[in-house]
Parts: C-alpha cells; structure tokens; sequence
C-alpha cells in the first residue's frame, strides 16, 4: 500500500508540473497537435526499456486492448493538448482530477452496482468545475472545461482497462504496447504538427513530465489491482495545479493563470479534493 501511495502521489505532482509545462508551451504558440505527439512520444520513451522484458508484445491478449487503450491514451493527450491551449493550467488539471469519479463511476457500472456516495462525489466534482470556471479569467473558459472534461473520460477508460488486465498482463506485458499504439493513433497529427519557434524546452519538459507520470500511474493502479483508489491520491494534482500555477505566474506570463482569484480556484479544488475523498470513504 505504501509504494501505491507514493506511485499515485509522486504521479499527480508530476502531471500537475507536466501540464504547467505544456500550458507554458502553449503560450510559447507551440501548437496543440505538436504538443499531443509530444506527450505520446514522452510516454513512449518512458517505458521503452520494458520492450526488453520476455512478456512484452504489441498485441498482448486479447488482440484489441493495446489498441483500444493506445486510442484512449492518444484520445486523451489531444484533448488535454487542446484544453491547455485554450486556457489556463490552473483550470484545466482541476477538471481532469474529476477522473478519479469517472473512473469509481465506471468500475461500479461494470460490477452492475452504483453507490450513492458516487452520485454525491460526482455532484461534488460539477459544482468544483463549475467554481473554477466562475468569474473573470483569460482564455476560452467553457472551451477549456469541455476539453479537459473530456481528456478526463479518455483518461478514465485507459485507466479502466489497466485494472481490469495489468494483474495479468503486467506492465511490461501492457503498458510498452499501449503506447506504442498511442503514437501509432497520434500519427494522424503529423499533418498539423509545426516545429515551434520557441517553448521547446517547455515543451520537452511537459512531454517528459507526462511519460513519467503514466508509467508511475500504471504501476500504482496495476499494484493496487484497481483504479480508484490510485487515482484518489492522483486527483491531488488539482490543488498542486493551482498553488504551482500560483507560484509560476511570472513565467506563465499570464496573470490569469495563477494570481487573479486564486482563492476562488483553491476552493473549486476543494470541492474537486472532497469529492475524491468521499469516493475513497464511499468504496
């Protein structure tokens, strides 16, 4: 339990550094679909040296689950790319630590039974989102919500399908595949993909961050043999997101993405944080 913990926690601080990064590149006019490819490139690499262990295959039993989870991972890092760019970080990981509610959501679905406290957790979660979308903020805020909300679900199926078979599988056995197949479904990109004029080492610093955190994520949720509760401790990042965002507003160069109503932020990441809470207390 303890390395789960530490897995998931060390996992959500590195997203919330991951996106930091990625929303700095995105000001920098890096282009959404470079900074897709970038993130499935980033965790590609990461996870490059378990192609060397016996068990790893690129079609792994059944046939369709690397694919299917390399779409939802690639899926996933489109729409987060696009949600980083049309608003700020502070905004946009908050929304995406409500995963952790579509991730209890879907395993109480695919066992045949949804508890109330799910409900309540997933009321909680809107009302945070709704919180962090309130008030005066730079950028195309409704955009930025819908597209993180978004990431979030196709983040949520990817996670889903690691604990139904990672105890089996294993990392080597699924995740090296599974990324593979997210660069493969990320190819399309290419034909949108610019070489940036500047933010690249933000950029190189978002697409390893990223890497990172999903090999870090995986392992916590495959030695956990389920999804939420590495999620929970996940679902942290949110409130790192806001106090980091906080803390680099002067590299941001965006006033909006850290100082103004940052109490504001604090508490729709608040609700986001009580929410992840009761889906631990309600499992």
């Amino acid at each position: 339990m303890i390395a789960v913990a530490g897995l998931a926690a060390a996992a959500g601080l590195i997203n919330a550094l991951g996106s930091l990064a990625g929303r700095r590149a995105a000001l920098a006019a890096v282009p959404p679909a470079t900074l897709a490819l970038a993130f499935a490139l980033g965790s590609a690499l990461a996870v490059a040296p378990w192609w060397l262990a016996s068990q790893a295959r690129l079609l792994p039993d059944p046939w369709w689950l690397a694919p299917a989870a390399g779409a939802l991972l690639a899926a996933g890092n489109i729409l987060l790319a696009a949600a980083l760019g049309a608003g700020s970080a502070a905004l946009a990981v908050p929304v995406l630590s409500g995963k952790v509610v579509l991730v209890a959501l879907g395993a109480a679905l695919l066992g045949g039974q949804l508890r109330p406290s799910g409900i309540f957790a997933a009321a909680l979660a809107c009302a945070g989102i709704v919180l962090l979308a309130a008030g005066p903020v730079r950028g195309r805020v409704g955009a930025t919500v819908a597209l993180a909300a978004a990431s979030a679900l196709a983040y949520a199926g990817f996670d889903l399908l690691f604990a139904h078979h990672g105890a089996r599988l294993g990392l080597a056995g699924m995740l090296p595949a599974a990324t593979a197949w997210g660069v493969l479904c990320s190819l399309p990109l290419l034909a949108r993909v610019r070489c940036p004029a500047g933010g690249r080492l933000a950029l190189v610093a978002g697409a390893a961050f990223n890497g990172v955190q999903t090999t870090a994520l995986v392992a916590a949720i495959i030695l956990a043999g389920d999804a939420t509760l590495p999620n929970v401790l996940y679902g942290c990042r949110g409130l790192w997101s806001v106090l980091l965002a906080a803390a680099a507003a002067a590299w941001l160069g965006h006033a909006d993405d850290g100082g103004s109503g940052l109490g504001r932020r604090l508490a729709g990441a608040g609700l986001l944080a009580a929410a992840i809470a009761i889906t631990l207390l309600g499992g």
